[in-house]
């Protein structure tokens, strides 16, 4: 399974790369959070994936975050 990194950002929706991505650490620079690393085989489990407290706490998907996937994800 590709393993996917989780970017915070505070300008908006999470994005989504490869953990070896080199914006990262350009991100995190300017203010970014790097929320951690998941296994994901589709766009849609790494948004169920990110969103699992959302959904425990019984929120709709009108309530949870958008993802933005970038290429280097693979997703």
């Amino acid at each position: 399974m590709p393993k996917i990194a989780y970017v915070n950002s505070p300008f908006g929706d999470p994005e989504i790369h490869a953990p070896g991505c080199a914006d990262i650490k350009k991100k995190v620079r300017r203010g970014f959070d790097l929320a951690g690393y998941a296994e994901a085989t589709t766009q849609r489990e790494a948004f169920y994936d990110y969103n699992a407290d959302f959904i425990d706490d019984g929120y709709t998907e009108e309530d949870f975050w958008n993802l933005k996937f970038y290429p280097c994800a693979g997703l």
